[in-house]
């Protein structure tokens, strides 16, 4: 089987993955999961949920949305 052509949808990203996902810089990411409540630790890594993350953009859009009008 060849995996070479084939995506994986990515449940989870660290700080560099999620700072060129949002196209923000390190502390604007730091600030967006934190709120979000997207951060897990494993040991020392700190990997960022990219569902959690989803979920707060699309509120935070609903909101400013809802403001807006």
């Amino acid at each position: 089987m060849d995996n070479k052509n084939s995506t994986v949808e990515r449940i989870t990203v660290d700080i560099k993955e999620l700072t060129e996902m949002l196209s923000v810089g390190r502390n604007t990411a730091l600030a967006i999961a934190e709120e979000a409540g997207a951060g897990i630790k494993f040991g020392r890594r700190k990997l960022y949920s990219v569902e959690r993350i989803k979920d707060y953009m699309s509120e935070q859009a609903k909101e400013q949305n809802n403001n807006e009008q």
